[in-house]
């Protein structure tokens, strides 16, 4: 499940850097207003960083529960190897 979710985080972040960067082409083949193409690279870019921060906080939460889980399975089986 996690590795979804990295693969989906990496896939979206990638395909707004697209986004951008064909933004940029059009603009420098003046296809596109400089200042209207800026605005909306700006906001790639933000809905990339929105998206980025609300997924890397619930990662967050799932990677320290996970950890605390292990930690404790872990130390149950060190407990075992102990006795």
């Amino acid at each position: 499940m996690r590795a979804d979710i990295y693969q989906s985080l990496y896939a979206i972040n990638q395909s707004l850097e697209t986004a951008a960067e064909h933004l940029e082409k059009l603009k420098v083949a003046e296809i596109m207003l400089p200042g209207i193409a800026d605005v909306r690279r700006i906001a790639i870019e933000e809905l990339r960083s929105e998206i980025s921060a609300g997924l890397t906080v619930a990662i967050h939460s799932i990677e320290m529960k996970e950890a605390r889980r292990l930690e404790r399975e872990r130390n149950a089986r060190q407990k075992i190897l102990n006795e």
